[in-house]
């Protein structure tokens, strides 16, 4: 039986250089939609007008593989990375 990495799970500030980053260690993904990249750079620009920093907090968090690719969370990555924008994210 594989033995499993225990799993971690953080919240942090991620700036758009650490979401590209995050971003350039994917082994790929379905392709990207610009539609949802541009409703989350929205998102982000309308939390960030109205005083807030949750901006795209989800309940789904950033997910890494073993080894350190990531899994998911590109469309939100990619908003932050077009919005120039930080934001808190669980991973």
């Amino acid at each position: 039986m594989a033995r499993s990495s225990p799993m971690v799970i953080t919240e942090e500030f991620v700036t758009p250089e650490t979401a590209a980053s995050w971003l350039a260690t994917s082994k790929g993904n379905r392709p990207i939609r610009a539609q949802d990249v541009a409703e989350f750079v929205r998102l982000q620009k309308a939390a960030k007008k109205e005083g807030r920093d949750d901006g795209l907090l989800s309940p789904d968090p950033v997910i890494f593989l073993t080894g350190g690719p990531l899994f998911n969370a590109h469309h939100r990555l990619m908003g932050i990375v077009r919005s120039a924008i930080a934001r808190r994210r669980r991973s």
